[in-house]
């Protein structure tokens, strides 16, 4: 009887023993495991997710010069950058504007798709071009250090009162801040290294069509290897501080593309107000470039114009006309904005407000001023092939055809 009982004890022990090894392991095996998915996610997060890829080129309003001032604007020079990124120096931006023209029905609208524009690019180099639907989450796919990927995007304008098609302006995703939760982007209007919130880019990507939500176009070199081998042993260049006229214009820039919108969509009376914003901030006589002003009474007098009031659309486009020359010299820091697709010695002045006020002469039926001032824009910018439209229909207007 005492073995039996002393054997019992023993089994009792030995049982013992063996469910706390079992538990002594399961507890390492929890530990290791938590302990490795901490040191993952703090890895994964630093070196992918608070990123901004080097040596990106910008190219917009703000450095619009030299040869940059070739391009038209927008898509254009987005596409200019990405080019410029995997290859320096080696792409001829005249080229890439006759390639776009051929994808748009008019240099004066900057209206390639997506499509268009991955075509445009394939036309100019070996290149792998696709279309990606990528959550702000996703972008770490591309934006990281392995794979240096700018992606390209069209970024609707803000609006309170979304417009069932909105107007989008392509950007360039550079770096993503996870833990400020914002977006890195050249951007053509607001400048290189621009800043924007998760939630300002989700609320403009929610404004697209749903098919057309969160679509990127992610270009690579066919041979991504040895273009990502060149790209990692560049020197790294830092990238230019914001300029004060970057930083002081944004609102202005932000309510100019919110009217430029409402013009497109035939709202003249929404974009009149969202124009007026402009003019009426307390910067706009300080830090909008002559440029800019230029543009925004051009369009001032265009929405005027929509709305057959022909005075108001002429006394903007004086305030226009006033300011257009000299558009290529440098204001505060702003560098100039130079349009060499003008005649030589005309880089500094605009067609558009001549374009305009030809307009409102021929609503009014006044095809004579009107031919005398699209023939004096055409004196600027002689292969504008919308301008030349309106030159031919002014005389056929006066030979009563």
């Amino acid at each position: 009887m005492g073995y039996v009982i002393n054997s019992k004890e023993a089994s009792q022990g030995g049982a013992k023993r063996k469910y706390l090894v079992i538990g002594l392991v399961a507890l390492m095996v929890l530990i290791f495991v938590f302990v490795g998915a901490f040191f993952l996610s703090r890895k994964s997060s630093v070196g992918a997710i608070n990123y901004v890829i080097p040596n990106v080129p910008y190219i917009g309003i703000n450095n619009h010069v030299g040869e940059k001032g070739v391009l038209i604007q927008g898509s254009t020079s987005e596409i200019a950058m990405i080019l410029d990124y995997w290859n320096p120096r080696e792409n001829d931006f005249g080229q890439l504007n006759r390639q776009v023209k051929l994808h748009i029905d008019h240099v004066s609208r900057d209206s390639l798709t997506m499509q268009q524009a991955g075509a445009v690019i394939n036309e100019l180099g070996n290149y792998n071009v696709r279309n990606e639907h990528l959550e702000i989450g996703d972008l770490k796919k591309y934006i990281n250090p392995e794979a240096r990927t700018p992606l390209f995007v069209f970024l609707p304008i803000s609006s309170p009162d979304p417009a069932s098609i909105p107007y989008s302006v392509a950007t360039l995703v550079i770096g993503i801040k996870e833990d400020e939760k914002k977006i890195v982007l050249h951007d053509y209007w607001f400048g290189n290294n621009f800043e924007i919130t998760y939630e300002d880019f989700n609320s403009r990507m929610g404004r697209k069509k749903p098919n057309f939500r969160n679509e990127y176009l992610v270009v690579q070199p066919t041979d991504f290897k040895s273009a990502m081998e060149d790209i990692k042993n560049r020197a790294v260049t830092a990238y230019p501080k914001r300029t004060q006229v970057m930083s002081q214009i944004t609102l202005m820039m932000g309510e100019y593309l919110r009217g430029y919108e409402a013009l497109m969509e035939s709202r003249s009376e929404e974009a009149v107000s969202y124009f007026s914003k402009v003019e009426g901030d307390q910067k706009f006589n300080e830090f909008l470039p002559p440029y800019l002003k230029v543009l925004l009474y051009t369009q001032i007098s265009q929405a005027f114009l929509n709305k057959n009031d022909f005075d108001k659309a002429i006394s903007y486009q004086k305030k226009a006309d006033e300011l257009n020359h000299d558009l290529d010299k440098p204001f505060l820091d702003w560098p100039g904005y130079e349009m060499r697709y003008n005649e030589p010695g005309k880089y500094g002045m605009n067609s558009q407000p001549g374009s305009v006020l030809g307009d409102i002469y021929f609503a009014q039926g006044k095809y004579a001023d009107a031919k005398k001032a699209y023939l004096n824009a055409l004196e600027i910018f002689p292969k504008h092939l919308i301008l030349t439209e309106k030159y031919q229909a002014a005389q056929l207007k006066l030979s009563g055809k």
